[in-house]
């Protein structure tokens, strides 16, 4: 075994594992030692040792099958297909050059298994263990195989347990993405209980959520919540706090989905309170709640907090659940992408991988979850504006979802679409990123009603693309969509959204030459960022709009574009970051511009206030050695030759010649520059 493997090993001593097949053994050590090799400083032999008490434990199934073997002096003892252990200890043996895993055989995980299985008989209020069987082929991702099992129970209409057949149908469905299909069956299993709904009131409930978890999925959020609330109606007169429990987070997510955060969070704690309350201390399903109650801090902006609460959740499933389960990948994904919205780039990539490693490990190659992550680690690259890499990971997703679920239409296949075309974008590839940003919004008309955010997004993606292109007329007809889109969002109104709508007409009008109009949009979608809760990808946002009111010489406007960046950078980042420094060097470029015109009054303070910008940004920059520093003293010295104080100038000047001396700069006009400026200079000082 990998150096690697034995270390997970060791990590989860005291847990469960097993096999995934039949396990061949010996009750003999010398002959398992046979089959070791050399070892080498990656690869180390291992020796497993198993103890069998017989006396206690009956479920496991062990045999020996010397006397069928070919070879009987190997005395081989063959364990079946469900044999669950226990590790005891990983230790290192030299004398024999081997790792010896110590292993207990335990019944614990048969017994997991059928609390696992009377849980869900117990969901239904059914006991049909031939229900049971298709629910478990559902729970493990066997959707293809329990559809066709659940078709072939249908082979005799009428049976018993029709109605939980069409329930358990419609779940198959809802997994595949065939949310049409999943409705029709719980429908039909919905009609035939309501037929005898005083046995089966309390099932029942349980296709009301999933009717309502259909609804949610495709975005129509006030029929979602209307069968949420009928479920928890019927739960509330059975003792099944869990099912409580259950629907007061579907109730919540529904209400953050439509900006009702207050509603979202109450309904939350009190089903937090519920599971403290009926769970042991450190449970999954609380952990889960605590998931859900980071996500409203997270679309609340409160990012703190929401990463406070998702630590938390990380650390009870630690506690609870194997190293390299997937709802503990699911987690790391979930903190991943709040150290995202924080513009903490490299720890969510961090997380993200670590998720992915698990994932790798937990879940099939082509699993449907492995998408996610790939596609959030392709928008970390992607951020950073790393865009082969973001290619790279974002085409590994798609090349997993057109092999195995080219039939499921949903918002993650929206996603890895919209991701795509909006990296072709910025690799200038325009007609690649919209055939990818068309399959976006086909998909997105699909899943979301009219009104939902996402199709706003989509619509001006499109219209990006377009306009890149030159088509403005057509990406105009695209950002007015978008526009009467937003129009009709009846769920929280997305200022972002409404933002982006703006700014991207005011690029397209700037690009036909109306700069008057166009950059009065584009200042319309900077005061509308600025009211909302910072984030720095909001700040990289206002800086191209600065940029152009600069270009175009309205400074008062310019300045006030950088002052919100800087502002949004200075409450989310470090005091040293770079684009903090970014922020300062903007400023003083305007105030720099605004000497160069203004009456005898105000020169000295734009002066001033040029070279007190520089100067911040300068003590961030030479501490980083970004390669803007040579920029900046230079343009220090050039405010000093300006007010003839040509001996701090040379010095600046001086300084800058050190510099390129050290880090050459990119073109070589920045040296020439330099060079020019210290001969004026001297001669203005003969």
């Amino acid at each position: 075994m990998s150096n690697e493997e034995i270390h997970k090993l060791k990590q989860n001593v005291g847990k469960l594992i097993s096999t995934n097949g039949f396990l061949s053994t010996s009750q003999s050590k010398d002959v398992a030692l046979k089959y070791t090799d050399q070892s080498t400083t990656q690869q180390q032999n291992v020796l497993f040792e198993i103890e069998y008490d017989f006396q206690k434990i009956d479920s496991i199934i062990a045999a020996s099958i010397a006397h069928f073997s070919q070879h009987p002096n190997e005395d081989e003892v063959l364990f079946d297909l469900d044999a669950a252990f226990k590790l005891s200890c990983v230790t290192r043996d030299d004398l024999l050059n081997v790792t010896r895993v110590v292993m207990e055989v335990t019944d614990e995980g048969s017994a997991i298994a059928q609390e696992h299985t009377n849980e869900i008989r117990k969901d239904m209020n059914s006991s049909s263990p031939v229900l049971v069987f298709g629910r478990l082929l559902t729970i493990i991702g066997e959707h293809d195989k329990a559809q066709r099992y659940f078709d072939r129970l249908l082979e005799n209409p009428n049976g018993p347990n029709e109605e939980f057949i069409y329930y358990y149908m419609g779940l198959v469905q809802y997994h595949k993405g065939n949310y049409e299909q999943a409705l029709q069956h719980y429908e039909h299993s919905y009609k035939i209980m309501s037929n005898d709904i005083n046995s089966r009131e309390f099932a029942l409930s349980y296709v009301l959520n999933d009717i309502g978890a259909v609804f949610k999925i495709q975005g129509k959020y006030d029929k979602a919540l209307d069968y949420f609330m009928r479920a928890l109606e019927i739960r509330k007169n059975y003792p099944n706090y869990t099912a409580i429990a259950t629907s007061l987070v579907n109730i919540a997510v529904i209400h953050r989905l439509k900006g009702e955060y207050d509603r979202a969070l109450e309904c939350s704690m009190e089903s937090l309170r519920i599971r403290e309350a009926y769970l042991p201390s450190e449970h999954t399903e609380t952990a889960k709640t605590l998931n859900n109650i980071a996500e409203i801090f997270t679309d609340k902006d409160e990012l703190k907090t929401a990463l406070e609460y998702h630590q938390k959740s990380l650390k009870m499933m630690e506690k609870c659940l194997p190293a390299e389960h997937d709802d503990i990948a699911s987690c790391l994904n979930r903190i991943g992408l709040v150290l995202t919205h924080q513009g903490k780039y490299n720890e969510a990539l961090d997380y993200y991988m670590r998720a992915l490693s698990i994932r790798e490990q937990a879940l099939p190659k082509e699993h449907l979850r492995m998408t996610t992550t790939l596609c959030d680690i392709g928008y970390v690259h992607y951020s950073t504006k790393n865009y082969i890499m973001a290619l790279e990971y974002l085409e590994k997703a798609l090349q997993i979802r057109e092999t195995c679920f080219s039939d499921i239409n949903d918002i993650g296949r929206v996603t890895i679409f919209t991701y795509i075309g909006l990296t072709f974008i910025k690799l200038h590839q325009y007609r690649d990123a919209l055939t990818y940003l068309k399959r976006a919004l086909q998909v997105g008309k699909i899943v979301y009603p009219i009104g939902h955010v996402k199709l706003t997004d989509c619509f001006i993606n499109m219209g990006i693309a377009f306009r890149e292109m030159g088509h403005y007329d057509t990406a105009f007809e695209y950002f007015e969509n978008a526009s009467k889109n937003e129009d009709q969002n009846s769920a929280k109104p997305n200022p972002i959204s409404l933002a982006r709508t703006y700014d991207s007409m005011g690029m397209c009008l700037c690009d036909q030459g109306d700069d008057e109009q166009g950059l009065e949009y584009r200042m319309k979608a900077v005061r509308i960022i600025e009211k909302v809760f910072p984030r720095p990808q909001y700040a990289d946002c206002i800086d191209p709009i600065g940029h152009a009111f600069f270009t175009n010489e309205k400074y008062d406007c310019a300045l006030e574009c950088f002052f919100a960046s800087l502002t949004i950078r200075v409450q989310c980042l470090p005091s040293d970051h770079i684009d903090i420094a970014q922020s300062f060097l903007l400023i003083g470029d305007v105030f720099f511009e605004l000497e160069k015109i203004a009456d005898w009054e105000s020169i000295e303070q734009y002066r001033i206030k040029a070279r007190f910008y520089y100067e911040q940004a300068l003590a961030i920059y030479r501490e980083k050695q970004h390669a803007n520093t040579g920029y900046v003293l230079h343009s220090i010295g050039s405010i000093y030759e300006n007010i003839h104080k040509y001996h701090r100038a040379l010095e600046y000047y001086y300084q800058v010649w050190a510099w390129y001396q050290q880090y050459p700069p990119a073109e070589d006009s920045d040296r020439e520059k330099c060079e020019r400026s210290i001969a004026r200079v001297k001669w203005f000082m003969l």
